[in-house]
């Protein structure tokens, strides 16, 4: 951790008053609206935004990979899954300190659900139509070509067609890794909903009028996030995280609802049906596969 986040760290703590302030995990497919949630959250009143080394290769280069499928390991990642020792992954939780949220990728998984409950982490979970996290993930994909991957996608596919088949059904011959489907993906994910004391947050409700939604369903949002966090707002309060939301955010492209419309021909529906045309369901945002 860098000189100057400890240091920032360690004057807030000279605050007694911060440790009334909930600690928050904000989790997430990625690509699914990670850092609109982070951005939710900071602007809260006594709230801020930090990384505690959540990311799988920062917890993989620190923690060193455990063998799969032990009794005492963790999932961490979502293209390419490995395992860490449950104990190390422990410490990295118990760097986040009371007023702080940090976000992260963390498939489902009963070790982490309890690792959360025993450092007394408040969490959420945020999705959004897969249909719209597969083209966000594309071009997310395309616009790093410094990355393995990137190139790798670039070269390997012909066009942004391929490109985004590849992204839905997954990828082999990737240098170094493994490059899972969105299929898989949701199934790594989705048992968060069912998991007692997370709230689910809807990225189409809170993203607001510049994304395509609504200024009432993006407070409606905002309002049952702090609500769950302990951090009731006034309706000014609520009205001022809204209106600094939107468009924020290193990884942030459009943010738009429904923009797979522009982008999804009939073999990326026949894809996405075959591999998680029952998610899309299930979530809510079809009601069968005719679409």
């Amino acid at each position: 951790m860098r000189v100057r986040t400890r240091l920032r760290r360690w004057w807030r703590r000279r605050d007694p008053s911060r440790a009334r302030l909930p600690r928050v995990f904000a989790n997430s497919l990625p690509k699914a609206g990670t850092h609109l949630l982070l951005r939710a959250v900071a602007l809260m009143p006594g709230m801020v935004w930090e990384e505690i080394g959540l990311r799988r290769g920062w917890l993989v280069s620190e923690l060193g990979q455990a063998q799969a499928g032990g009794p005492d390991v963790v999932p961490v990642g979502v293209a390419e899954v490995r395992w860490v020792r449950a104990d190390k992954l422990a410490e990295v939780i118990g760097r986040l300190e009371p007023g702080e949220v940090t976000g992260g990728h963390m498939p489902y998984s009963a070790g982490f659900v309890g690792m959360l409950e025993r450092k007394g982490i408040r969490a959420l979970f945020i999705v959004r139509d897969p249909r719209d996290v597969a083209v966000s993930l594309m071009y997310h994909i395309v616009g790093q070509p410094e990355t393995r991957l990137g190139r790798h996608f670039l070269r390997a596919f012909k066009n942004d067609g391929e490109r985004l088949r590849a992204c839905i059904l997954g990828a082999e011959g990737v240098p170094g890794r493994t490059f899972l489907g969105l299929g898989r993906r949701l199934e790594l994910f989705l048992p968060w909903l069912r998991v007692p004391g997370i709230h689910t947050v809807c990225f189409e409700r809170l993203v607001g009028p510049r994304g395509g939604g609504s200024e009432e369903a993006q407070h409606a949002e905002i309002a049952g996030i702090a609500g769950h966090l302990g951090l009731p707002l006034t309706p000014e309060q609520t009205r001022s995280v809204g209106s600094q939301l939107f468009g924020q955010g290193n990884t942030f492209r459009r943010g738009q609802i429904g923009s797979w419309r522009e982008h999804f021909r009939e073999e990326h529906k026949a894809a996405l049906k075959q591999v998680a045309g029952q998610c899309l369901i299930e979530l809510g945002y079809e009601r069968d596969l005719e679409w």
